[in-house]
């Protein structure tokens, strides 16, 4: 299956978890609707953007009939060209295994589909740009800082049930998926560098 192939097969299941099981419930912003952005090739998997109601989340999935199996629900790095992004291995039912790093859930912030499209644009944008030397190393990972130009503000921070977390590097903590109803469940925890003693006499 080709890469675009992926994006036309992922818009049509989220299409009809949209009009199905999600359609009403309130995590859903009903100004939304279902686009896959970005979807391109990168390491024998199809990578991109996918855009539903109730979440953005970047998603990864393998083109090879024989990947390698991975456990549902553990943890894996993708290298991207900003750097390493951490994602969660999951299973579409219709489609199989589709990893996925939440970027925004839920999506009520945003005013239209051009607002969610325009954040989605400028995530692809953030991963797939160059890493800074003063702000990437190979021992750190930092979250796209998502910029959304329709809501006039940027960056936009990345977001978990209405809480704001600040774009600084931290580690991913595990998520739950139930891709049969459409729930995307994740939580953060913010880092901070350690704090030092002070170092007595």
């Amino acid at each position: 299956m080709s890469a675009a192939a992926v994006a036309l097969r992922l818009e049509e299941l989220y299409r009809a978890i949209a009009e199905g099981p999600m359609a009403g419930p309130p995590i859903c912003n009903p100004r939304l609707s279902v686009a896959a952005l970005g979807i391109r090739e990168v390491e024998a998997q199809a990578v991109g953007i996918v855009v539903t109601p109730w979440f953005v989340d970047f998603v990864a999935a393998p083109l090879a009939a024989d990947a390698a199996p991975a456990p549902a629900g553990s943890a894996r790095r993708l290298t991207l060209p900003a750097g390493a992004l951490d994602l969660i291995v999951g299973e579409l039912p219709g489609f199989g295994r589709l990893d996925a790093a939440s970027l925004f859930s839920p999506v009520m912030e945003f005013a239209d589909m051009d607002a969610a499209l325009g954040a989605a644009e400028g995530a692809l944008e953030a991963l797939f740009a160059p890493p800074s030397p003063r702000r990437c190393s190979p021992t750190r990972i930092s979250p796209p800082r998502l910029s959304c130009p329709a809501a006039g503000r940027r960056p936009a921070p990345l977001r978990e049930s209405g809480r704001s977390f600040a774009a600084r590097p931290f580690p991913p903590a595990p998520a739950r998926d139930c891709w049969t109803c459409g729930e995307h469940l994740r939580s953060w925890r913010r880092w901070s560098p350690p704090r030092r003693r002070p170092v007595r006499a």
